[in-house]
C-alpha cells in the first residue's frame, strides 16, 4: 500500500505533456529576425547582443586596423555593419539544423542567395562571423579602398530612431 501512492503519482506525471524548449530551427530564425529588427530600429546594443563573440572580435580587429588609417577612421563602426545587414535583408528560404549550428539559406532583395550561420553561445542563438569577413582581414588594404570609395555616411534617420543614436553619431 505504501508503494501504491508513489506508483500512481509516477503514472499521472508520465501522462502529462512535457514542456520543452522550442526547436533550434525556430530559435535561430527568431534570433535572426530580432537581429534584423535591431538593425532597422538602429538599436546598436541589441544588434551587438545578436552577434557571436567571434564576430565582435573580428569587428574590433577591423576597427583597430581602420584607426591606423585616417582616411577610413570610423568606417567599421557597428552602425556600418547594421546598415550592411539591413541592405542584405535576408529572407529565409531553407533552414538546416546541423550538429553545432543552424545554416540558413536566405534570399537578398536582389534575388541572389546567401547563407547565414547561427550558433548557440551560452544558450542563446547568435549570428556567426561570415567566412569571407575573416578572410578579408588578410586583404585589408583592398577593403579599406572599397570603404573609402563607398563612403560611410549614415542614412537619414526618422525622429523616433534618433533617440537610440548618440548625438555625436547623428547625421
Amino acid at each position: 500500500m505504501k508503494y501504491l501512492l508513489p506508483l500512481a503519482m509516477a503514472c499521472l506525471l508520465s501522462a502529462c505533456p512535457r514542456v520543452s524548449a522550442p526547436h533550434p530551427k525556430t530559435q535561430a530564425l527568431d534570433a535572426l529576425t530580432n537581429l534584423l529588427a535591431a538593425a532597422k530600429t538602429n538599436d546598436a546594443d541589441a544588434f551587438k547582443n545578436g552577434l557571436s563573440a567571434n564576430f565582435l572580435l573580428v569587428i574590433q580587429r577591423y576597427q583597430e586596423m581602420a584607426a591606423q588609417r585616417p582616411e577610413i577612421k570610423g568606417a567599421f563602426s557597428i552602425e556600418t555593419f547594421m546598415r550592411g545587414f539591413i541592405r542584405s535583408d535576408p529572407k529565409p528560404v531553407e533552414v538546416m539544423v546541423k550538429k553545432d549550428h543552424v545554416q540558413i539559406k536566405a534570399q537578398k532583395p536582389d534575388g541572389s542567395l546567401t547563407e547565414v550561420r547561427m550558433v548557440n553561445e551560452k544558450g542563446k542563438w547568435v549570428l556567426a562571423v561570415p567566412s569571407g569577413m575573416v578572410k578579408s582581414l588578410d586583404h585589408f588594404d583592398a577593403m579599406a579602398k572599397k570603404m573609402q570609395k563607398a563612403g560611410t555616411k549614415a542614412p537619414a534617420l526618422h525622429p523616433h530612431q534618433r533617440a537610440n543614436v548618440p548625438e555625436s553619431r547623428q547625421p
